[in-house]
């Protein structure tokens, strides 16, 4: 994608500055009218202090769930200070009930019998809004093995654990764990989620089950930064100039500490012409072995110590491509959030092949995947990307937009908190809905509230084009019940183009709206992505939320969903299919089946 086609996709997604980016990519949403008994729980022994990454995970949580209608509470360690939301509970750290320390190993019993003890002690005398509550306990530092002995005792009234398999990488047999997940199928007060979608892939081929990956959102940022900065990072001026190279990665176990070292101890002995080195050194051994060799050269720079994230981020605003020497046999399945500080801030990301971190990079068609890190390996990496910046560079808008359309916050609660909506009676609200007249273009559609008698469907219209700069054809027309949509772009290969549908009005504060498509890409071989959008907004103001849906590139019949919880009652929608085509005269074609939009 040429970076003008960036800029025209982010200017017309924002039009005014944008304040959220979400997704829920076919999963369940937030029914408010289900979800009133649940409260959400972050079991989270690690949390000690109120500094920290372990903190600021919780704060995004929080106001996710809060958001999403859910109360929030935060089960930290016994050192912590008790506070509002947080409780004081755990005695151990989360690798002892993680049974990834081998004392904990040696008596798995005994060590999830009082991870259950600690949580159900702290929440038995929560005061909350919410009358016999359903506590969804939300598991970040877990683990597969956790999870199966959880499943196999006695279950406490009202508590569902939520195990993400954080830990499985220190798993001497991760395999024979992962053929016993089976057991959680059977019990209704466990859910399981994979740390990622390569071990989903994993435990799908290799035990025959399934289980949902745990989206990883930016850790620095809630979804509205997050948004924000990967727009802002389009514009960033990195296609010329001297280059700027960043090590970004802690000397901690498996994440390439001696690669680095090695890198170092050959740069001493070279200089490179307009070429400058960042490395993160937080604990100060890099510069103290190697610092004085550089003498009075400033084309190497040593961040020591603890950083906080906004001048940390700067770094990254000032790098054209950065190193991400991380080991395969610990980050095979492993997730990192440098790699998404990468993409957002418009840093071509290198990475070693048989990581998760690079499985994500072919996935996205982003960044250099290099077979090992040796020192010559990450110079000819480097000399690739310096040779074609701008090509390398281009692809990062679409790669950070593919990767949040299915990474966001939201869908991070959503994950934990749809199994147990889902096993709840339906309670459905009843909101009914005027079709706009077509012939009436001003005039709104009416809301109307009634009894509990489920939900009413809107038909909205579709109407052409979406980007008329970037549009040469566009044509709508329905056929036997099914509309035929076809656009063609400008013969540059990327911009972003598409239909747009009528603007529609009507719900109350507080109801989710799902946005539904039926529908087949007739030219997906043209096509490198297609986003199906719905956004919220103020009539005669500015957007305020905007969902997006990935769909196929494919001429299979598929269904896609995005959802949203409108904030104000009387607010105004917008859908919109948009596509970012790979070639010359690029076409979009789709055939729609149908088109909803439906409040729950």
């Amino acid at each position: 994608m040429s970076d003008d086609a960036g800029r025209d996709f982010f200017s017309y997604a924002r039009r005014e500055p944008l304040t959220e980016f979400t997704a829920d990519y076919g999963s369940t949403p937030y029914p408010s009218s289900k979800g009133g008994r649940l409260v959400f729980v972050s079991a989270n022994p690690d949390l000690q202090s109120a500094i920290g990454h372990y903190r600021l995970y919780e704060e995004r949580m929080r106001v996710t769930a809060n958001r999403a209608g859910y109360p929030y509470i935060s089960l930290a360690s016994k050192k912590w200070a008790a506070s509002e939301n947080i409780i004081p509970a755990f005695s151990q750290p989360s690798g002892f009930y993680a049974l990834a320390q081998r004392a904990a190993r040696e008596q798995p019993v005994e060590a999830i019998k009082l991870f259950q003890t600690e949580v159900s002690e702290a929440l038995a005398n929560w005061q909350g809004p919410i009358e016999d509550p359903i506590f969804v306990v939300f598991v970040y530092c877990g683990s597969a093995r956790q999870a199966v002995e959880l499943a196999r005792q006695r279950p406490i009234e009202n508590i569902v654990y939520v195990v993400n398999g954080f830990y499985n990488y220190l798993d001497p047999r991760v395999d024979e764990t992962f053929a016993t997940l089976g057991a959680i199928k059977f019990v209704p007060h466990v859910e399981y989620l994979a740390c990622s979608f390569v071990e989903q892939t994993m435990i799908d081929k290799g035990a025959g089950l399934h289980f949902e990956a745990i989206p990883n959102p930016w850790p620095l940022a809630d979804d509205f930064v997050s948004a924000d900065r990967l727009v802002r990072s389009a514009f960033l001026p990195k296609d010329g100039g001297d280059l700027k190279v960043l090590f970004p990665a802690l000397g901690s176990d498996g994440k390439g500490g001696q690669a680095v070292d090695r890198f170092i101890g050959w740069l001493i002995g070279e200089t490179l012409p307009n070429t400058s080195f960042v490395f993160r050194d937080s604990n100060g051994e890099l510069k103290k072995k190697h610092g004085n060799h550089f003498g009075k050269r400033k084309d190497a720079t040593f961040i020591e110590g603890f950083i906080e994230d906004e001048p940390w981020l700067k770094y990254f605003d000032a790098a054209h491509v950065a190193v991400i020497p991380y080991e395969a046999d610990m980050f095979s399945f492993r997730t990192s959030g440098v790699l998404v500080d990468c993409l957002l801030s418009g840093v071509v990301p290198i990475v070693r092949r048989g990581t998760w971190l690079a499985s994500v990079c072919e996935a996205l068609d982003v960044g250099i995947v290099t077979n090992n890190m040796s020192t010559a390996e990450i110079q000819r990496a480097i000399r690739l990307f310096n040779a074609d910046r701008k090509r390398y560079r281009s692809r990062l808008p679409a790669a950070a937009m593919a990767y949040l359309s299915q990474n966001s916050w939201n869908q991070l609660i959503n994950c934990c908190t749809s199994p147990v909506l889902a096993s709840l009676p339906e309670q459905p609200i009843t909101v009914k809905i005027k079709p706009k007249d077509s012939a009436k273009p001003g005039q709104k559609e009416k809301v109307e509230t009634g009894t509990k008698t489920g939900s009413v469907v809107a038909q909205p219209k579709f109407t052409v084009p979406v980007h008329p700069e970037n549009t040469t054809s566009c044509e709508v027309k329905e056929t036997g019940g099914t509309i035929i949509a076809r656009a063609t772009g400008p013969a540059d290969g990327g911009n972003f183009f598409g239909f747009r549908l009528t603007d529609f009005v009507g719900c109350a504060a507080g109801q989710t709206l799902r946005l539904q498509i039926d529908l087949t890409v007739t030219d997906p071989k043209a096509l490198k992505n297609v986003y199906l959008c719905l956004r919220e907004w103020v009539p005669d103001g500015p957007f305020s939320f905007q969902t997006v849906a990935l769909l196929q590139t494919s001429d299979k019949p598929q269904q896609v969903s995005v959802y949203l919880t409108a904030r104000n009652t009387g607010m105004v929608y917008e859908g919109s299919l948009l596509a970012e085509a790979k070639g010359q005269d690029a076409a979009i074609g789709l055939k729609i089946k149908a088109v909803s939009l439906v409040l729950l």
